[in-house]
């Protein structure tokens, strides 16, 4: 089994909340999100839909893949939560919106 150390994973703040997601390297907030049970807006996961565009108030990040971090329906300083991972130990954020799920859950694969 592949592990990856503590220390390389990275912490997701929800502006004005308690919540920190854990990130593994690579992987997208909106997938991290998801598996521990807090729910961010998304339809697509592929960053064509736009719905899950959020703020980065503080912090950077850096693309999954090749695909891009924004698109058409990004505004300035939002980047897509589908297409990103933590560049950096702590990044806070701003969605649209958020919610916590009674039970976590992962997403469907691609």
């Amino acid at each position: 089994m592949n592990t990856t150390p503590a220390e390389n994973y990275k912490n997701v703040v929800i502006a004005h909340s308690d919540v920190v997601i854990v990130c593994r390297p690579g992987q997208p907030i909106l997938d991290a999100a998801h598996a521990q049970g807090i729910a961010l807006p998304y339809a697509c996961r592929r960053g064509i839909c736009g719905l899950c565009a959020a703020e980065l108030v503080q912090g950077e990040v850096m693309p999954v893949d090749a695909w891009p971090m924004t698109n058409d329906q990004c505004e300035a300083g939002q980047v897509l939560l589908c297409r990103c991972t933590p560049a950096c130990d702590t990044i806070t954020l701003r969605p649209s919106s958020w919610e916590r799920l009674s039970v976590p859950r992962r997403l469907p694969p691609l």
